[in-house]
């Protein structure tokens, strides 16, 4: 599974704006940790790790960032800059998150509960798995 953006539904009228994500229909994983980012400082780098399992969708509610993600292969840079854009993250894709907007709020919704095992925070020990995932 590829790295994604998902345009998530969005209800506008004269009182505002509400978009939402469901499980199984926008989110395809059962959600077992949500956890948000916020006060980051613009020049702070969130993220710069991997997981071997994990699953994860972010969401900026408010303001923007850039999300760099590398597949061991060929990176990218993402502008998330809505709260109806999520990114589809899956396992094996190194994420580095910067240059937050004032006032931003970053969610994301996670497939497991925290576990430190299912990191991966060495650039070498990534490449080395994406490698052995790709053997057949």
């Amino acid at each position: 599974m590829e790295v994604s953006l998902v345009t998530l539904p969005e209800v506008r009228d004269h009182r505002g704006s509400l978009s939402f994500a469901e499980v199984q229909t926008h989110i395809p994983f059962s959600v077992h940790r949500i956890f948000w980012l916020y006060d980051v400082e613009q020049s702070a780098m969130r993220g710069g790790h991997a997981h071997k399992a994990l699953f994860q969708m972010l969401i900026m509610m408010q303001g923007s960032c850039i999300v760099d993600v590398e597949d061991g292969v060929a990176p990218k840079s993402i502008v998330l800059d809505r709260p109806n854009l999520a990114l589809l993250v899956p396992p094996l894709h190194w994420l580095e998150l910067r240059q937050f907007t004032s006032s931003s709020v970053c969610v994301v919704f996670g497939s497991d509960r925290y576990d430190e095992s299912d990191y991966i925070r060495d650039r070498g020990a990534f490449i080395d798995a994406v490698r052995a995932a790709r053997r057949p």
